[in-house]
C-alpha cells in the first residue's frame, strides 16, 4: 500500500529506509517500476552504544547484528549501478542508535562504491542530549569525526540542529531531508526557511506521513511561515525547487529532477481542469498552494508510465488495498493481544 500511495503522489523518486527483512519492498519497486533508493537500516547494537540507559533510549539493536551483512545481501541482489532505478544505498539509523565503528564503515562502503548515505540526525533533542553524552560532540561534530559530514549524505530532519551546526552542513556539501507533516503534528513548526536561510541543500520528503509530495509542500511552507511571522518565509518556487532539482542533486543525480536535454525521462501531469486549480497565472504556485495527489493524472519514470488517467498501470489496486487494510487490522490486533496498544483506542483527537 505504502508503494501503491507512492505512485499516487506526484513523485517519480523514493529513498525509504526500512528493516532488511522486508524485501519485498525493493521486488515490488521493480516489478512496478518504481525508482526506488533502498536503505535497510544498520544499527548497533544495543551494548555496543555506550551507556545502558542511553542505549535502551536510542532503541538500538538488541539482536546482536548491525545489518551490514543483510545490507550486503541485497546490494548484491538488487543493486542496477549509478544509473538503474533500484539502488541499495547505506541507512544507519540515526547517530544515538549507531557506535562510531558502524557508521566509519558506512562511509568507507559509500566511497568505495560511490553510494550515498542516509541518516536521521538531529531529529529530537534527547537525540541531541545522547549524542553530546556518549560523544561529547554536537550531532553535526559527531557525524564529522566519523566522516559523514560531507556531500553524498543526506540527513532527515535535522530540526535541532543549531546555526553553527547548519553553517557546518553547508559548508560540507551534505543534504536534509525535510518532513514537515510529521513534525507539524507532533505540535512543532519545523521551519524549512531557516535551511534555506543557512544555504543549507535540501529536500522534501513524507517520513510517516501521507506520502503526498503536494501537501508536504505545503506543509512546509505554512509551517515556515508560521515559525518566522513572514509571509514570504516559504515561497512555492523555493519549495518546487527542493522537491525537484535539489532532491535529485542530494542523490547527486544530475538527470533527474529537471526536464531538459540528457536528462532521465522523469515526468510528472497534473490535471489542471479543476475548479480549485483555475485560473492559473503561475503554474508553480498553482501547483505548490492548491494541487494535491488527487490531480495528478500521469507519472513516468525513465520513460515508462507507472500511472495513467490517475490510475497505477498494471497494478490490481483495489485488491492490494482490502489485502494490506486487512493485514493492517492483524497487526494491531496483535500489538493489542501483547499490551502495547490499550484494548479499549483511546478518544479521539483532533
Amino acid at each position: 500500500m505504502g508503494l501503491l500511495e507512492f505512485a499516487r503522489s506526484g513523485a517519480t523518486t523514493l529513498v525509504d529506509q526500512f528493516r532488511p527483512r522486508q524485501t519485498a519492498i525493493l521486488e515490488l519497486a521493480k516489478r512496478w517500476g518504481l525508482r526506488l533508493y533502498a536503505a535497510p537500516y544498520l544499527f548497533s547494537p544495543a551494548g555496543a552504544i555506550g551507556d545502558a540507559s542511553v542505549a535502551r533510549a536510542a532503541q538500538g539493536s538488541f539482536e546482536g547484528e548491525t545489518g551490514l551483512a543483510a545490507f550486503e545481501e541485497l546490494f548484491a541482489r538488487f543493486d542496477e549501478g549509478a544509473r538503474g532505478r533500484i539502488r541499495v544505498i547505506l541507512g544507519p539509523h540515526a547517530a544515538d542508535s549507531c557506535a562510531p565503528d558502524l557508521l566509519k564503515a558506512v562511509d568507507r562502503i559509500a566511497r568505495e562504491r560511490g553510494l550515498v548515505a542516509t541518516i536521521h540526525l538531529a531529529q529530537s533533542q534527547g537525540e541531541v542530549d545522547r549524542v553530546r553524552a556518549e560523544r561529547g560532540l554536537d550531532p553535526a561534530g559527531y557525524m564529522e569525526s566519523v566522516g559523514l559530514l560531507r556531500e553524498g549524505v543526506i540527513f532527515a530532519h535535522g530540526v535541532h540542529l543549531t546555526d553553527d551546526e547548519l553553517a557546518r552542513v553547508r559548508a560540507a556539501g551534505a543534504a536534509i531531508a525535510h518532513c514537515a507533516s510529521v513534525f507539524l503534528r507532533g505540535g512543532k513548526a519545523p521551519d524549512y526557511a531557516r535551511f534555506a536561510g543557512h544555504g543549507v541543500r535540501f529536500g522534501i520528503g513524507t517520513d510517516a506521513e501521507r506520502m503526498d509530495m503536494f501537501s508536504q509542500l505545503r506543509s512546509s511552507g505554512f509551517a515556515s511561515k508560521q515559525a518566522t511571522g513572514a509571509g514570504d518565509a516559504g515561497s512555492a518556487a523555493g519549495l518546487f525547487h527542493a522537491a525537484t532539482v535539489a532532491g535529485a542533486d542530494a542523490l547527486r543525480r544530475p538527470d533527474l529532477g529537471r526536464i531538459e536535454r540528457g536528462a532521465t525521462a522523469d515526468i510528472v501531469i497534473v490535471d489542471a481542469d479543476k475548479p480549485y486549480l483555475q485560473p492559473i497565472n503561475d503554474p508553480i504556485r498553482t501547483l505548490v498552494w492548491y494541487a494535491s495527489s488527487a490531480d495528478v493524472d500521469t507519472v513516468i519514470v525513465d520513460g515508462h508510465p507507472i500511472l495513467r488517467g490517475g490510475r497505477p498501470s498494471g497494478v490490481g489496486e483495489q485488491d492490494i488495498i482490502r489485502r494490506g487494510a486487512a493485514a493492517t487490522r492483524r497487526v494491531w490486533e496483535e500489538a493489542r493481544r501483547r499490551g502495547h496498544f490499550p484494548i479499549e483506542a483511546a478518544p479521539a483527537r483532533a
